[in-house]
């Protein structure tokens, strides 16, 4: 066991002393040799002597060279090879700075500070960083070759304003411990300007200031606005782990002379805090946005605008329709004129009634003065929509099919040679409409008519991929007003098999086949790998779902598993594996091994006679024919049943005679 455990304090960089006592309790003279595992740390004489009975004091220079706990062991040998060993436990701790660094800048606005660092070794070193401080940025590591220096780049990024303290240290086993202090210090910035806007009045502006959450975690950030009544922003913005977000501010003035400005902020007790100041002023208005209505010829739409009194004041509006005549745009409003509230909304209705298969225009107008006109362009269409049956093309999937229609519109009264047509295809449902743009192609071959019983011609290409049913409208509209709505339907069959796999399989045991498949185009695709309903259940396929590899690799692997439950009958299935575009059909086809009776091919023991013994028993019976055991035991059967019952023998008397015999004699 070790003499004694010396636990010391010390400091990096700095050189204390220890004694250790040494004795001689014995009658000679005793020369030490002293070893250590810890030579870059403890240093001394390399011999000791002590003379016989003797004690003396061995002085230990101990200089660490890096902070933290180190262990080790100091032993003295002597010329017999005997010894004493003494285990040391340094806890050193971290060397004075070099200097304290002054750091400073405002929050969100990086700086980066310099350090020098030079290695004294004549062989290269890699220091070890370690950095504390709130928004310190920097490697983990500086390597510098052998007496040369480096500089090492240390960035300060606050997110929040205040007063802190941090350190950063250059840490080397050879090198030793390079400490300085840093005195952080982060200031709220400027406010940021987001520019001057003039918005129309009635009409909002917008501006877009960016948020980031540096942080694993999703942070709350709640806004502050000095001007509700003219700015709008989000009031809570949750912003998710290392995102930047997009957040709109709009903007509606409320007059044309002052300007309206505001100051904007956002908080988060984590990332730190925004500001922006904003300015504003209105401008007389321009045309306001088209509303546009439609239906069909005769029949009435009600429709309405929102007007807004932008001002901060009570004002009177008058309300109007350009033209006053129109038949097709008609005012709903019991009075001309009315009285808004500040910044009151009022609803200002009309119709539209269509008599022909035209496109009809008017102007609905709101009058504050002779400057304050909001004036909204109306836009009416009429419509035809087709009662009939509609138009189907049926194509089996992976397949190409193609037809002309000839479509005649109904209700044109009269048509010119500036009137052009075109045609669009419009889904019912959403959920198809990805699956119709790439796979139906409709173009028109005639695009003007000369007469209004001349029909129309297009032609429809259908291309499926994958199987589906759409139901959609075919929409024919003329450049001078009308538009026609046709019903067609879009069916694309099941494709044929690409494939028929057969796996056979023992009873209650799974048997697989795996193989690979790729994407049709050269994208990566989300796919659905499943088996029909009416497909046997003792099927499965692995995996289910995921991403498709795309064309030109190696595919992705797709396991097949059959497990029989009974006997019977091969067991079908249908795999279908489906993309967003695309579909493969696979027919798999279950069976048991084909079952072979086994042929005996001898045993361990031979239960067989030869040949010769066989004969030599055929031979000893003489007629020489086989013995029949049956009918030898039948005639023993009969003889025996010939004999007496008396099986006592002559001479014999029973237990009962004898005992009468006895009995007269006394």
């Amino acid at each position: 066991l070790a003499e004694e455990k010396i636990v010391l304090n010390c400091e990096a960089k700095k050189t204390m002393k220890h004694a250790i006592t040494l004795k001689n309790d014995s009658d000679r003279v005793v020369q030490y040799r002293i070893e250590t595992d810890m030579a870059k740390v403890l240093s001394g004489d390399a011999e000791v002597r002590l003379m016989p009975r003797e004690a003396t004091k061995y002085l230990l220079n101990i200089t660490p060279l890096v902070g933290g706990v180190d262990m080790g062991s100091i032993t003295f040998i002597d010329a017999e090879d005997r010894y004493i060993w003494y285990v040391i436990e340094l806890h050193v701790s971290s060397p004075e700075a070099e200097e304290e660094k002054p750091m400073q800048t405002y929050v969100r606005r990086p700086i980066a500070y310099e350090f020098a660092i030079k290695n004294p070794l004549s062989e290269p070193v890699t220091f070890d960083v370690d950095i504390y401080g709130e928004g310190l940025i920097g490697e983990s590591s500086l390597g510098v070759p052998a007496n040369q220096t480096r500089v090492y780049e240390l960035v300060y990024a606050p997110l929040r304003a205040g007063s802190s303290s941090g350190s950063i240290n250059f840490i080397s086993e050879k090198a030793g411990e390079i400490k300085y202090k840093l005195a952080l210090r982060a200031d709220e910035g400027p406010p940021v300007a987001l520019g001057f806007m003039e918005v129309e009045l009635g009409k909002a502006g917008m501006r877009h200031v960016i948020l980031e959450n540096p942080t694993k975690e999703e942070q709350l950030v709640v806004s502050r606005n000095s001007n509700q009544t003219n700015y709008d922003v989000q009031d809570k913005i949750v912003i998710p782990p290392y995102t930047s977000m997009e957040i709109p501010i709009k903007y509606t003035p409320s007059n044309l002379d002052a300007i309206e400005s505001a100051r904007i902020t956002f908080d988060s007790k984590t990332i730190g805090r925004w500001e922006f100041t904003m300015e504003g002023r209105g401008k007389l208005p321009t045309d306001m946005k088209t509303e546009k209505v439609s239906t069909t010829v005769g029949d009435t739409i009600p429709s309405s605008i929102v007007f807004k009194n932008p001002l901060k004041e009570q004002a009177t509006v008058e309300i109007s329709m350009e033209p006053a005549d129109s038949k097709e745009f008609v005012l709903l409003v019991k009075k001309p004129k009315v009285v808004l509230p500040p910044l009151s909304n009022y609803t200002i209705p009309f119709q539209f009634t269509p008599h022909s298969m035209a496109l009809v225009r008017a102007m609905l107008v709101v009058k504050m003065s002779e400057a304050l006109v909001w004036r909204y362009p109306l836009e009416g269409d009429a419509e035809y929509l087709s009662r009939g049956s509609p138009f189907t093309l049926r194509c089996q999937s992976r397949r190409r099919s193609q037809e002309t229609l000839k479509i005649q519109l109904p209700d044109l009264v009269e048509v010119s040679p500036d009137d052009v047509f075109s045609i669009e295809i419009a889904p019912k449902d959403p959920a198809v409409a990805g699956l119709i743009d790439r796979s139906v192609v409709v173009e028109l071959t005639k695009q003007s008519l000369s007469s209004v019983d001349d029909p129309l011609e297009c032609l429809v290409k259908f291309e499926p991929l994958r199987p589906f049913k759409a139901q959609t409208e075919l929409l024919v509209s003329k450049s001078t007003g009308g538009r026609w709505r046709f019903g067609a339907v879009f069916e694309a069959t099941d494709p044929e098999v690409d494939d028929v796999i057969e796996i056979k399989s023992p009873l209650h045991k799974t048997s697989s086949v795996s193989f690979r498949l790729t994407n049709h185009t050269r994208t990566h695709a989300d796919f659905q790998a499943f088996f029909t309903h009416d497909s046997a259940t003792e099927f499965s396929v692995y995996p289910k779902t995921g991403v498709l590899e795309p064309f030109g690799k190696d595919g992705t692997n797709f396991i097949v598993s059959f497990t029989p439950t009974e006997y019977g009958k091969h067991k079908i299935g249908k795999l279908l594996i489906q993309t967003e575009e695309m579909q493969w059909t696979y027919e798999i086809r279950g069976s048991h091994p084909e079952y072979k009776i086994p042929k005996p091919t001898g045993g361990r023991l031979d239960n067989k006679l030869s040949k010769e013994v066989a004969s030599k028993i055929l031979h000893k019976s003489p007629s020489g024919t086989k013995k029949n055991f049956v009918k030898d035991n039948i005639k023993r059967q009969k003889e025996s049943d010939k004999k007496p019952t008396d099986t006592k023998g002559a001479g014999q008397k029973s237990r009962a005679e004898f005992s009468a015999s006895k009995y007269s004699k006394k």
